[in-house]
């Protein structure tokens, strides 16, 4: 019995050496590219965090990798190309959040495996034939995907209102 233990945990030990040793090879070979005036950027995030500030002229887009990791992407100061941009997303057992000024009508186009996308911009629920201004594509798999025009909640936003009555609701 214990032989068989020890054999497992082994297994597991060589396993958990070996899924770091692909992250450690996929970080050299996939860096990122591009910094916060460039117009196209390819960002990596794999077993760590990574933030994107992008003050862009006329951001075409580019594209985002996450593995085991987070990305945060600020676009608040960025300015669309004429056309829009298009972001693709690649993200497996990660969260990304795409952060977007207050005007931009985003349209998510991702495919999902046990991922969700949310989407509490301004413009979320507004029915338009207009082009949008940032086109998000790509796949998520075991990940969370959010777009929003805010950095953060803050404590207030994150306490439910209270009713009438002071009970807080369901």
């Amino acid at each position: 019995m214990i032989r068989c233990l020890l054999r497992f945990a082994f297994a597991v030990v060589a396993l958990m050496a070996a899924v770091a040793a692909g992250m450690a090879l996929l970080k050299r070979a996939l860096p990122s590219i591009g910094d916060e005036d460039s117009d196209e950027v390819r960002l990596t995030a794999i077993g760590e965090g990574r933030t994107h500030v992008s003050r862009a002229a006329a951001f075409r887009g580019g594209s985002s990798l996450s593995v085991m990791g987070a990305t945060r992407i600020d676009l608040r100061r960025a300015t669309p190309a004429p056309g829009g941009a298009t972001l693709r997303l690649q993200a497996l057992m990660s969260a990304v959040k795409v952060i977007v000024p207050e005007g931009w009508l985003v349209r998510t186009d991702l495919e999902c495996a046990n991922a969700t996308v949310v989407d509490r911009s301004a413009r979320a629920k507004e029915e338009t034939d207009a082009a949008p201004d940032l086109v998000l594509c790509g796949k998520a798999v075991a990940s969370a995907v959010a777009v929003s025009n805010k950095a953060r909640r803050t404590a207030a936003e994150a306490v439910p209102e209270a009713s009438a009555e002071g009970a807080v609701p369901a």
